[in-house]
């Protein structure tokens, strides 16, 4: 009995084994914690890259004709059909660019936007499989994706 109440009494050692029961969960944390950055960063840089693509086109007489640059500038950045994409394994497949017309009629002396009756939208979405170190992957199954859209008015298009 003796024995017993000595062995219950003695602390050495207890924060080896609380070490031994926190790392793994303090480790998965943190590697948690850096593949939801690196999910925001590449959504960001996504995002960036379909706006300048969109800002680009819409600038342009005849868009359609510049889909391929504005889709490179949408993935790296740049017109360089050499760059690198943002994401890795993101290809000018993954970036769609779709045009739509919108009805500006005029009500009461007024229009919704400056131009004629008809103004033109130019919408590109991008989606690629997330790219991370396994973390977010693994709590969802696998089935994460980066993804963005953007949307704007075409203004040198003439309508």
């Amino acid at each position: 009995m003796r024995l017993h109440s000595k062995f219950l009494q003695d602390e050495s050692g207890i924060a080896a084994i609380e070490g031994a029961i926190l790392l793994p969960l303090l480790t998965a944390i943190g590697f948690g914690v850096v593949d939801t950055s690196i999910l925001m960063m590449q959504t960001h840089q996504l995002s960036t890259g379909l706006s300048s693509a969109g800002t680009y086109l819409s600038r342009t007489s005849s868009p359609q004709s510049l889909e391929t640059r504005a889709k490179h500038m949408a993935i790296s950045g740049t017109f360089d059909p050499n760059a690198p994409p943002f994401i890795r394994g993101m290809t000018l497949n993954d970036v769609s660019i779709n045009y739509r017309d919108v009805s500006n009629q005029e009500a009461n002396g007024m229009r919704d936007y400056r131009g004629g009756d008809i103004i033109r939208i130019v919408n590109l979405t991008g989606a690629t499989p997330f790219q991370g170190i396994g973390i977010l992957k693994t709590l969802t199954g696998g089935n994460l994706n980066v993804s963005g859209e953007y949307e704007t008015r075409l203004i040198s298009v003439a309508s």
